[in-house]
């Protein structure tokens, strides 16, 4: 059975959204599939595409599926039904015994350029699908612009911070100059909980990851002291 292709996707938003995937590290493996009527599907790699200046290690962004997964892309709001038929295309996909891809499909994401509550998004959590809305796309747009920033001056890499705080953040390690190591560092917290609250406790228990993760074996190695610099 040949899928169909909702009329409200573009050939712009396709690919815009298909170019910040590959700046997050995926590869595109489909696009506009006609056997299943999926939008996108894609897994992560890791390395985003372009190749930046320097190397660029980043981490699967924590609010999306494992493996292989499927987009369905809406340029305004969706309904339950949308929802519906993605689930039915992603089960209809996974009982194609004839294509490696489609019955490899481990999780979904609906993408749109509206704001949805966090509530909301819980609830498509509970029936298996993240949902990519616009504060969730500008701020994955964020992130990308700061990796190809900081890779312009140097090696990056991305490392997760413990399970008390849902976040990462990239780090940007130049040459060593008389002596002194100088580091960029951008802290993601990706988090919808709107009853979340970055203060005191929380800068604190971030500033001792990063250190435990990454500064302390850096510092080890070198024999150097430490100090942060916040901007």
């Amino acid at each position: 059975m040949c899928g169909h292709f909702a009329p409200e996707v573009g050939r712009a938003m396709e690919e815009d959204f298909s170019t910040l995937l590959e700046h997050l590290g995926y590869r595109i493996l489909r696009k506009r599939d006609p056997k299943s009527g999926l939008d996108i599907i894609a897994q992560f790699n890791g390395e985003p595409i372009p190749k930046p200046i320097h190397r660029c290690t980043l981490l699967k962004p924590l609010f999306s599926p494992s493996g292989i997964t499927a987009y369905s892309l809406k340029r305004g709001d969706f309904k339950e039904d949308d929802v519906d038929e993605l689930l039915e295309k992603v089960e209809r996909a996974r009982t194609n015994a004839d294509d490696v891809i489609l019955k490899s499909i481990s999780g979904s994401v609906m993408v749109t350029n509206h704001s949805k509550t966090e509530e909301y998004l819980d609830y498509l959590i509970s029936k298996n699908i993240f949902c990519w809305d616009i504060k969730r796309l500008i701020f994955y747009s964020t992130k990308v612009r700061s990796c190809f920033s900081l890779a312009s001056n140097g090696p990056v890499v991305e490392y997760s911070f413990d399970e008390r705080i849902n976040g990462s953040y990239l780090q940007e390690t130049g040459n060593r100059t008389n002596g002194i190591i100088l580091m960029d560092v951008d802290v993601f917290i990706d988090d919808h909980n709107k009853e979340l609250t970055i203060g005191y406790d929380e800068t604190k228990l971030i500033l001792n990851n990063m250190y435990e993760k990454s500064l302390k074996n850096i510092i080890n190695s070198t024999q150097l002291s430490s100090m942060f610099r916040q901007t």
